[in-house]
């Protein structure tokens, strides 16, 4: 586990690890320096966003977007993750946080943590809330729907199409 190699390298951070996943597996290599805090419902999650220093994700599988990286931005929280999948697409190396490929990056991120200004997390994330996503979404849907750039339908149909 990344984190873990990572925890055990920076013995004077904390590190929180939250998920669903059996931390069991994982038990034998944890320090002193690192707490399994379980789940987190949405206002839990908020409260320990809000709290940290970063958000770590080091994906070992190809994330289609990120969520988590939306959630932290919008704490105002740093992300450190992997450099591939959905977060090159919605994390600004060294604006929003982080991109890591060996664990020394993970541990140099950290250490850098001073550099990214928590407000440049929140704008980067206002970008991507929900409710911006639906605008994007919907502009989508109607160009889709539309027929392209010289499509004929009209925008009341297309409202009455998809009830927006």
């Amino acid at each position: 586990c990344v984190v873990l190699d990572v925890a055990s390298n920076m013995p004077h951070q904390k590190f929180k690890i939250a998920g669903s996943g059996d931390i069991s597996l994982f038990q034998h290599k944890m320090s002193d320096n690192v707490e399994f805090i379980g789940y987190l419902d949405g206002d839990k999650r908020r409260h320990y966003m809000s709290r940290a220093k970063a958000v770590i994700t080091p994906a070992l599988y190809f994330e289609p977007f990120g969520l988590t990286s939306v959630e932290a931005a919008l704490s105002g929280t740093p992300i450190i993750f992997t450099d591939w999948g959905g977060y090159t697409n919605n994390v600004l190396d060294g604006v929003t946080g982080f991109r890591c490929t060996t664990i020394y990056d993970f541990i140099d991120a950290i250490n850098n943590l001073d550099k990214i200004d928590p407000m440049d997390c929140k704008n980067w994330g206002d970008l991507h809330s929900c409710e911006e996503l639906v605008k994007k979404w919907k502009k989508y849907l109607i160009r889709v729907k539309r027929g392209g750039f010289y499509g004929l339908t009209s925008d009341e149909d297309i409202e009455k199409t998809f009830r927006m």
